[in-house]
């Protein structure tokens, strides 16, 4: 378990430094409105990638891979960039996910 979050707190420090295209920016953009510190919906917090276990990144790629969010009342990421952010949420979400085994 601590090899994982080692691994994990890695790949956030990675992401994290390249800046617009980090899953922090993503966040910001369509997400910590409603799941940031002032508000919470459902009980989820995106505004410190830091806190995020492999648990929630799971919930997270696949919410935004099926499309369910940011949801349709909301502006919308091109499809480059939810797509560079899939591919940042797989990695963090862990190599050994289910996500990884059912390919979303």
């Amino acid at each position: 378990m601590k090899h994982l979050f080692s691994i994990i707190c890695l790949a956030v420090s990675a992401v994290v430094a390249r800046g617009a295209d980090s899953p922090d920016s993503f966040f910001k953009s369509h997400c910590v409105q409603c799941h940031g510190p002032d508000k919470q919906k459902g009980d989820i917090r995106l505004d410190d990638i830091s806190k995020i276990d492999a648990e929630l990144w799971q919930n997270v790629y696949k919410q935004v891979a099926a499309e369910e969010m940011p949801p349709d009342n909301k502006e919308q990421p091109a499809e480059s960039a939810r797509r560079t952010f899939l591919n940042q949420a797989l990695d963090l979400a862990g190599g050994d996910s289910p996500i990884a085994a059912t390919g979303l």
